[in-house]
């Protein structure tokens, strides 16, 4: 009988048991084959032998995996072990794997201990120590250590926002997060890297990535997604990367988790993330507010706000479905609102609502929409107290659009007689004499081109759809006060009197009423002889179709305009105005154009500047000034549009102003006027000058005398104290190098 061999029998226990057991002692030393970086991804060295290591840089807390059975690593058969080292090539304690009970390829998953060198040792039985110079491919890879984004429980934390991190990667967080769980995105089927934000609720945030991989994906939840009961809030995926999510409402106060994840593949990402709040305008929850009438803002735009509020919802329209701009108007009791836009794209839409568009019970009040865009809302009723939603909006192609807003109480109703409407010839115009007021309508199916005579070289504009009206003068000068609304085109009418015997001659006897945009204002006729027939001419600018009110008399204009200036200065217009008589004038609107190319003669495209209150009524002179930070590149033009309580405008002269060129030097200011004992006079300079001041009595006396200063090109404010003077009427020379500047100053001690 044969002695049982007990080594032999030890082994067999232990492939029956499936136990692996430490028998032979750790590998030291060996022979340096290189150094390996080893990263998120395996990667695999196709040579490795036994007797050999390679050195690695370690990160304290990452896991280390080396493996001949994973990632490509392929063992040909040969019975291995492998040892981690420190870099003076003694082992360290269980950083071992042999496959001592059975040929296996083994897999050693080592936790660093420290950020230093290390040694992955390659070696064989029996000794296990023993060399071999068969190739075998060993893989490896390192996984981040467990830190901030990892999970919900270890989540990266967002104090406050914006919010901004860059550097970042899902790369080693492993996927804890799945298609399974909320939101049900086969996007979260990669690695994960989940954010923490407490918010205070009732919040309109946006998320956006940049420097990802494909098929990333981006989420928000109100709680962990694994976690019963949470809710998908958001999400949005991009097989090109870089996902962005906008105007995302937070309703509730508490906790979200945003996570980055990856369709596999790729299986990760690295990823730069921003948070902010949405902007105002964005949507209900965060509407631009309108404190009070009038309101001005230029310069605005829906491009980047989203589409929140589309055709479902209240007003039903397709105008709904490009992005959105929301503004919200609250008013303690029933009031009437005009509403314009101008410098808007095609396929424009303006909507008003007495709720948030997406509310179920929100009426849609008033609605206007455009091809051609600038839609306007006149006569709009907001019935009864509280907060009302105004929407600019646009068709799906553009999808957005820029925009200014002007937003003011209605004019006051004028009422039409019932005149019949003009005709379309000279020679049979309707009479509107014994009418206050009248209405008519440049409708191109009405009305067609009667340019007789030399009416096409006097009149201002070019002619495309005329009518007209006449009327006996009982006064040398009559005012005729247009309201202008329903404009198809937004273009406007132009509009003049004629004096004609035979329909064939023409010669104008009043200023060209021509804004090119659909405005109201004041045509005067003056000069003219009580008893005598005038002629009114009305075209729609560009062909435009539009409703007129007018009304007309021969009392006073709401404003006399005194010196009217504008001046390029240091990459802004200075814009400073005088008025000699206001008549329940309400607010000055600073226009600023450029010429039109349609041919038009002194047309020009005006658009909103700014706003000033006006003093109201006054009989003595009053001075205003206005800059306009933004002006136009280059050549531009201004004008000032004066509108009364009763609806009606009047303009100033056009000023011509040309980027980095002033046309002269200018007094831009001089206030207070009246004035007790100093005085500030803000001055423009287009070249280096010398500037004086004197000051006249009614006689003509100069009561005082001052040097102002030598001045460079700019802009400059000088203060000057004033003698002990007469209370009174005074004129004022300021001498600017070539340029004289005179007017009236008031003394009130």
């Amino acid at each position: 009988m044969r002695p049982i061999n007990f080594g032999i029998t030890l082994i067999l226990l232990c492939v029956l048991l499936g136990q692996k057991t430490d028998l032979h002692a750790q590998c030291t030393g060996g022979a340096n084959a290189g150094a390996i970086a080893p990263s998120t991804a395996f990667q695999t060295i196709a040579c490795a032998r036994a007797g050999e290591y390679y050195t690695f840089a370690a990160t304290f807390g990452a896991t280390y995996t080396f493996t001949y059975c994973q990632g490509g690593g392929v063992g040909n058969g040969i019975d291995t072990y492998l040892t981690v080292l420190d870099n003076s090539g003694t082992a360290l304690p269980g950083a071992f794997n042999d496959n001592f009970c059975f040929p296996v390829y083994p897999e050693l998953v080592w936790v660093a201990t420290a950020t230093a060198t290390f040694r992955i040792r390659i070696s064989l039985p029996p000794a296990g120590c023993g060399s071999n110079g068969t190739c075998t491919t060993l893989a490896y890879r390192m996984t981040n250590p467990p830190g901030p984004g990892v999970n919900c429980g270890n989540p990266m934390l967002i104090a406050s926002l914006p919010y901004s991190n860059t550097g970042l990667t899902t790369c080693g967080n492993g996927n804890t997060y799945t298609s399974a769980h909320a939101c049900g995105s086969t996007y979260m089927n990669g690695e994960d890297f989940i954010f923490r934000y407490t918010s205070p609720g009732n919040e309109c945030i946006n998320l956006s990535l940049t420097g990802t991989t494909n098929w990333v994906g981006l989420f928000v939840y109100n709680g962990c997604p694994n976690i019963v009961g949470t809710t998908c809030v958001a999400q949005a995926t991009n097989g090109s990367g870089n996902p962005s999510l906008n105007n995302v409402t937070l309703t509730a106060a508490g906790v979200y988790y945003f996570l980055v994840s990856t369709l596999p593949p790729p299986t990760c990402t690295a990823f730069n993330i921003s948070i902010s709040k949405c902007p105002t305008g964005s949507t209900c929850g965060y509407p631009r507010l309108i404190a009070g009438l009038p309101y001005n803002q230029p310069g605005l735009t829906t491009c980047g706000f989203g589409n929140d509020y589309n055709s479902t919802q209240a007003c039903a329209d397709l105008y709904m479905n490009g992005e959105d701009f929301i503004f919200s108007y609250t008013i303690p009791g029933p009031q009437c609102v005009d509403i314009f836009t101008t410098g808007t794209s095609s396929w424009a839409g303006l909507f008003v609502y007495n709720g948030c568009p997406s509310t179920v019970g929100t009426t849609c009040i008033a609605k206007n929409v455009s091809i051609y865009g600038n839609p306007t809302l006149v006569g709009t009723l907001l019935p009864a107290a509280g907060t009302y939603y105004f929407m600019i909006d646009t068709k799906p192609m553009p999808n957005c659009t820029p925009f200014n807003i002007v937003v003011d109480t209605c004019r006051p109703p004028v009422p039409c007689g019932s005149n019949p409407p003009a005709t379309n010839a000279c020679a049979a115009a309707t009479n509107i004499t014994g009418y206050t007021t009248f209405c008519g309508t440049t409708d191109t199916l009405v009305y067609t081109s009667d340019g007789p005579g030399n009416l096409p070289s006097t009149f201002c504009g070019t002619i495309e759809n005329n009518s007209w009206w006449s009327f006996v003068a009982d006064t040398s000068v009559v005012h005729f006060f247009f309201n202008v609304y329903n404009c198809y085109h937004g273009n406007g009418i132009q509009a003049q009197v004629f004096s004609t015997t035979n329909c064939t001659n023409f010669t104008a006897v009043s200023n060209c009423f021509n804004p090119t945009t659909q405005s109201s204002g004041t045509i005067t006729a003056s000069g003219l002889i009580v008893g005598q027939t005038y002629y009114l001419m009305v075209d729609g600018y560009a062909a435009d179709d539009c409703d007129y009110v007018v009304s007309w008399d021969g009392g006073p204009l709401p404003v006399k305009y005194g010196n009217v200036n504008a001046m390029a200065v240091d990459g802004k217009v200075h814009v400073n105005w005088e008025t000699l008589e206001e008549n329940g004038s309400r607010a000055f609107y600073i226009e600023r154009g450029s010429p039109t190319i349609d041919g038009e003669q002194n047309g020009f495209d005006w658009e909103p500047a700014g706003l000033i209150s006006a003093i109201q009524n006054s009989r003595s002179l009053h001075t205003y000034y206005f800059v306009d930070e933004s002006p136009l590149n280059g050549e531009g033009y201004y004008r000032i549009r004066e509108e009364d309580y009763d609806g009606f405008s009047s303009y100033s002269e056009i000023m011509h102003v040309v980027e980095g060129v002033s046309e002269g030097n200018h007094l831009l200011e001089i206030y207070p006027n009246p004035a007790k004992d100093r005085l500030t006079l803000t001055m423009g300079f287009a070249a280096q000058s010398d500037a004086t001041m004197r000051l006249l009595d009614v006689s003509g006396k100069v009561v005082f005398e001052a040097s102002l200063g030598q001045f460079g090109i700019g802009t400059y404010s000088r203060s000057l104290a004033l003698p002990s003077l007469s209370n009174g009427v005074y004129f004022y020379d300021i001498q600017l190098g070539k340029e004289n500047s005179r007017g009236k100053l008031m003394i009130a001690q």
